[in-house]
């Protein structure tokens, strides 16, 4: 062996593959790489994630504000923005209910340069798809 890390896992009764640069799944006997995103809802665990290593995109998830945390980088779209851009995190992802909250701080992420995703129910109502 080369000295190479290698971990395999079941998801869905498919195994995936992480090595350390890329991670493949076996789908239908077929061999696919497949996209790499770390992230995490701790604002420390994130920023922690991106200092470790720099070859794959972290984004910070937040909820957007439809809860309250101590931590207050947790507690809006804004404080999300700030964190991934002062911490230097790829992008933010979003419950997308969050988005209707304040959609200047949407189009200031995309100026910014930062990836958005989101999640959530709502990511199927095709109005709230095209903010």
């Amino acid at each position: 062996m080369d000295g190479s890390s290698i971990i395999q896992v079941m998801k869905d009764d498919t195994p995936i593959i992480f090595h350390d640069n890329f991670i493949i799944s076996e789908e239908n006997g077929n061999v696919v790489e497949r996209p790499v995103l770390f992230s995490s809802f701790q604002p420390d665990v994130a920023l922690l994630m991106k200092k470790l290593q720099h070859q794959y995109p972290v984004n910070f998830l937040t909820n957007g504000g439809n809860e309250t945390y101590d931590d207050v980088r947790m507690n809006s779209l804004e404080e999300a923005k700030n964190l991934a851009i002062s911490g230097g995190l790829d992008g933010v992802v979003l419950e997308v209910k969050g988005m209707f909250r304040n959609p200047s701080v949407v189009r200031e992420i995309k100026e910014s340069n930062l990836s958005l995703l989101t999640y959530g129910k709502q990511n199927n109502v095709p109005e709230a798809v095209h903010v």
